[in-house]
């Protein structure tokens, strides 16, 4: 049970970390330019492939192989640090995530008023068909 919901939060830590920026078409478009690039930085970085370096648009030649050692220190260490203060009993960090933000409470809110008024349409609506039957 632990595993799924440290499982569940990193998913929402990941989810956190793309919301701000994919709303923006500029970041889109680099985004976009710079994925293009992932599989040969990614046979780099994970040592399938004996380049050093690799050539990036906007960039130039960057030196890649120094990132090994990086990536293996971001998966494992820096990754404890937001788990375990999100964990914490003391911290609320679950109660932090799970609140709802007011933009959502005021959609809420407008979609039970707006329920209400088509259950009250439902009736007066019935009402009317009625009256119209027994006439």
């Amino acid at each position: 049970m632990q595993e799924e919901s440290i499982a569940r939060i990193r998913e929402l830590i990941e989810m956190e970390k793309v919301a701000d920026y994919t709303c923006s078409p500029d970041y889109m478009t680099v985004w976009n330019k710079l994925m293009s690039h992932q599989n040969q930085f990614m046979e780099i970085v994970n040592g399938t492939s004996e380049w050093k370096t690799m050539k990036i648009e906007d960039f130039g030649e960057v030196k890649v192989e120094h990132l090994r050692h990086i990536q293996n220190l971001v998966n494992k260490e820096l990754e404890k640090e937001p788990v375990k203060e999100l964990m914490e009993p003391r911290g609320g960090g679950i109660e932090r995530m799970l609140e709802e933000s007011p933009s959502i409470a005021g959609k809420r809110d407008r979609l039970k008023k707006s329920i209400k008024l088509l259950k009250e349409s439902k009736d007066v609506v019935a009402n009317i068909m009625y009256c119209i039957k027994m006439e």
